[in-house]
């Protein structure tokens, strides 16, 4: 009997309010991204979402990886909620 395990890419969404400011929310981005350096894994980065049409637009380019979403500021759900919508996502 054989075990096989099917990995998916790992993508980092970030999520972040225009209302904050690029510069915090890329300057947050930054430390996430350092941090998860440290471990050792590859892992694909997708640009920030900052609208519904760019949620949408990148849940189609990623349907079928595996995300990790990351709120970079706060008031970010409804944006999470489109992205995983059209992606078709059960869980994130």
């Amino acid at each position: 009997m054989y075990l096989v395990i099917y990995v998916k890419n790992i993508v980092i969404v970030p999520f972040a309010s225009r209302l904050h400011g690029e510069y915090y929310y890329l300057h947050v981005l930054d430390v996430v991204r350092k941090h998860l350096e440290r471990v050792g894994v590859s892992l694909e980065y997708s640009s920030v979402v900052t609208s519904e049409e760019e949620a949408k637009d990148l849940a189609g380019k990623y349907a079928d990886y595996l995300p990790v979403f990351v709120a970079l500021t706060g008031g970010t759900s409804k944006l999470m909620h489109s992205f995983a919508l059209a992606a078709n996502y059960n869980r994130v």
